[in-house]
């Protein structure tokens, strides 16, 4: 609860510490109590205890958390510590024999599309663009997005669309308004209040199959609002396979994401994939409100989920 509701102080922008720590404290709690601080139990019931999701989050928690702390200088030592804590836990987990295969090096090596992709399937926290099909496709349709967009804003509809629709009940922002991913297609189905405004856009959307013939779990597309001096908090998908699509639509200065150990900005016309189950964070430092068109779609190397079979099979071989 603390890390899902009380993250961010005061609604704003910046981790309200104490509540951070104290979420430290309860997954150190939650992993002792359930028996997972156990790594001589099997691998079966491990993973029937959510083992792997306890560890990943007080890992990702701590590693977070002391780089803040380390950031704002004000008690570096207890930054050191979980920064320490954080490698310390990772060392040990890698010996388990459901991750010691990974080749994983660092804290944010972690991806859990490598539950689903072994072996010679290479795992990346950012994709090169010109060689996943839907990315150039984004890129060559970014005035018909744009346009739909800019109508939602120029008639103040988007709070209106947004709120109509799915929303978020976990605390991704400070606020339920400051990230507003407005939902346009959820698991091949349109949201048909959205798409009778962007109707273009959402007919574009459903021709492509790695988003609209895709039974991955949570695919779709959405126009998502960021507001100034707010932020996403650090957090990884865990109910792989998939990767994500960030189209710069209206990119001020001063936004940026965190995937992995890769920063990226963004540019109105250009896209980005990222492996979303990476641990990544977003925060807006700017002036102005940033929008993009987001895409959580099949990943590349998935045979499985995608009615339509992947293009480039060699992508995922390096």
């Amino acid at each position: 609860a603390f890390y899902s509701y009380f993250w961010f102080k005061d609604n704003g922008g910046d981790v309200n510490m104490p509540a951070a720590l104290r979420s430290i404290q309860l997954h150190e709690v939650s992993l002792k109590h359930s028996g997972c601080s156990d790594l001589t139990m099997g691998v079966g019931a491990f993973l029937g205890k959510a083992c792997a999701e306890r560890w990943l989050y007080l890992i990702m928690l701590s590693a977070e958390v002391g780089s803040e702390l380390a950031g704002r200088r004000s008690d570096v030592g207890k930054a050191a510590q979980l920064l320490q804590k954080s490698h310390n836990l990772f060392e040990e987990l890698m010996e388990y024999p459901f991750f010691s295969f990974r080749k994983w090096k660092s804290v944010y090596d972690i991806n859990t599309n490598s539950h689903v992709f072994s072996g010679p399937i290479v795992q990346r926290p950012l994709w090169p663009t010109e060689r996943v099909p839907i990315a150039p496709w984004f890129e060559e349709n970014y005035a018909v997005f744009r346009e739909d967009l800019d109508f939602i804003v120029k008639n103040d509809l988007f709070d209106t669309l947004y709120f109509a629709g799915h929303v978020s009940m976990t605390q991704f922002s400070g606020r339920r308004e400051s990230w507003a991913p407005l939902n346009l297609i959820h698991n091949r189905k349109i949201a048909e209040h959205a798409c009778k405004v962007a109707n273009r856009t959402c007919e574009l959307l459903l021709s492509r199959p790695e988003i609209a013939r895709c039974h991955a779990h949570n695919v779709g597309a959405a126009f998502a609002r960021l507001q100034p001096g707010m932020g996403i908090k650090p957090h990884f998908w865990s109910a792989p396979p998939r990767l994500g699509l960030h189209l710069g639509l209206i990119t001020p200065p001063g936004a940026t994401m965190m995937v992995g150990d890769q920063e990226v900005t963004w540019e109105e016309g250009k896209a980005v994939v990222f492996d979303d189950t990476y641990i990544h964070s977003i925060k807006h430092t700017g002036t102005e409100v940033r929008y993009l068109l987001i895409a959580w779609f099949c990943h590349p190397c998935d045979d499985v989920h995608a009615e339509v079979p992947p293009e480039d099979i060699g992508l995922c071989l390096g």
